[in-house]
């Protein structure tokens, strides 16, 4: 009998063009909130003409786009996925949310209004990272785009088990194809909705009976399928269920998906013309969109929002060889940190009286330092901790086979579908 010996692919080298992107990204956040809060007229121009924050939100939707696909490469359980992602995104997610907490009894942090009347339900809720898909108030705002990348990976997820993670072409053409369909018939919140609790039951229910219907037989063994059937359950219910119009929300996943469809690119599965041509097709249906749909007084600042990120994601891929600052790879490196903490420094650390540029300056400075803090001290060992966890998985899940009754060869105990091995 030969065994052929199938090994996780080793650890990718840091692309320099995505931590400057990751960086700048980043920044434009901090300074857009810092910018709405000192200067008033900022905020009514970004909500008329230019939204730089979310700028940087669309930006890193591509990154994660980009990125997660090269973590699959290396994987070789859907479980094993999630332990890195856990053990990556929950315990700073964790940290900032427990530091926003404490300084929120001490009137240090914003005291929401919708927040104030649950306070303990919500906190709780917002552990999950979901609390957009579940009708609860954010106590760290921008904490709402990591329901969407949280959405992804379990979709990705999916595709592992269902052997289907080079389909970004194809997935991303279909999420396109809803928002410009049952994007517009099904309204916000639709899965918890009282008032239509039956078409709410019955829409999700036969949307997950289909896919199940159509995936679940390409995957051999009972527990996988289970896996990949909650993961169905899950990912549909969290789509249907979030506060935006749902065309919208189709529009954001298609926006992630488009960074998939560039990694795809840079692997030469396809070409740069597809990937190019699917962004192009995303800015246009997002015109199209938000002239039919969406509020006037801010549908240019959305528009021109959404255009810049995918043009600016398509600049920084063709100086993907370039060698960028070490300062911008760093501040890309530190990221994740800078995004959950600035809410908490701006609130916390008290503005200058008359001296707007400085406090700036100084919320920003700060926010990098306390950011830098929390990389070395709880991102980075989560990272590891992560790593052995994961490490640990792998070796348990090894199977011995014999050959001759004398020859043993271990290899990694895969999700097996139909075509091959994922």
């Amino acid at each position: 009998m030969k065994v052929i010996v199938t090994q996780p692919a080793p650890a990718q080298q840091r692309l320099s063009f995505l931590d400057a992107l990751r960086g700048i990204a980043a920044l434009a956040v901090v300074l857009q909130h810092c910018a709405e809060l000192l200067w008033p007229r900022f905020l009514e121009w970004s909500q008329t003409s230019f939204r730089p924050g979310a700028w940087g939100v669309f930006v890193f939707f591509m990154l994660s786009g980009f990125v997660i696909p090269l973590s699959t490469k290396r994987e070789t359980s859907a479980i094993s996925f999630w332990i890195g992602r856990l053990f990556r995104l929950f315990p700073l997610y964790w940290f900032a949310l427990i530091v926003a907490a404490v300084l929120y009894q001490f009137d240090l942090y914003p005291r929401w209004p919708e927040f104030e009347g649950s306070f303990g339900r919500n906190l709780f809720v917002n552990f999950s990272m979901v609390q957009e898909f579940l009708g609860t108030p954010h106590l760290i705002g921008a904490a709402w785009s990591l329901a969407y990348e949280f959405v992804f990976y379990l979709f990705i997820s999916i595709a592992i088990i269902g052997g289907f993670t080079n389909s970004s072409v194809k997935t991303t053409s279909l999420t396109l194809a809803a928002s410009a369909s049952v994007g517009l018939l099904i309204h916000p919140e639709f899965v918890t909705d009282p008032q239509n609790i039956i078409k709410s039951a019955i829409i999700p229910s036969a949307t997950v009976v289909a896919i199940a219907l159509f995936l679940l037989p390409r995957i051999q063994g009972w527990k996988h399928q289970a896996l990949a059937f909650v993961l169905i359950f899950a990912t549909v219910g969290f789509t249907l269920n979030q506060p935006r119009d749902l065309w919208f929300s189709f529009l954001l996943f298609a926006t992630i998906g488009c960074g998939w469809v560039y990694h795809g690119a840079y692997t030469k599965q396809h070409s740069l013309w597809i990937a190019s041509l699917l962004s192009l097709t995303v800015v246009v249906l997002t015109v199209v969109q938000f002239v039919w749909w969406a509020n006037p007084a801010s549908r240019n600042a959305d528009m021109l929002t959404i255009l810049a990120a995918h043009v600016t994601f398509a600049a920084f891929y063709q100086l993907r060889n370039v060698a960028f600052p070490k300062a911008l790879t760093w501040l890309g490196l530190i990221s994740y940190s800078v995004y959950l903490n600035h809410a908490i420094v701006i609130h916390a650390v008290p503005e200058i009286e008359g001296q707007p540029i400085l406090t700036l300056l100084v919320w920003v400075l700060v926010t990098v330092a306390v950011s830098y803090g929390t990389y070395r001290f709880v991102e980075k060992p989560a990272h590891k901790l992560g790593s052995r966890l994961r490490s640990s998985y792998r070796d348990k899940y090894v199977i011995s086979l014999t050959e001759s009754g004398t020859t043993k060869t271990k290899v990694p105990l895969r999700a097996t579908v139909a075509g091959g091995t994922v």
